[in-house]
């Protein structure tokens, strides 16, 4: 999946903190509706856990995102 929000996420800081942990909160919502699709629950999870690795350590995300793209890069090919 290559659902990568870090564009919206590299940078923000704090009074933008509380509209980050809205969309995550959103995104786990509609990630566990039972009338979205599975691609759709995969694609909303996956940006929820985006915003939660920002939202417990900023430092790291960038790290992450680099990670995070090898992986599913290694994945779609296969």
């Amino acid at each position: 999946m290559s659902a990568a929000p870090e564009h919206l996420l590299l940078g923000l800081v704090g009074p933008r903190m509380p509209k980050v942990i809205a969309a995550k909160d959103r995104a786990r919502f509609l990630g566990r509706s039972p009338k979205a699709s599975p691609e759709k629950k995969a694609q909303k999870d996956e940006m929820a856990q985006w915003m939660l690795v920002w939202l417990e350590n900023p430092e790291v995300f960038p790290a992450w995102v680099e990670i995070r793209k090898r992986y599913s890069s290694t994945t779609d090919s296969t």
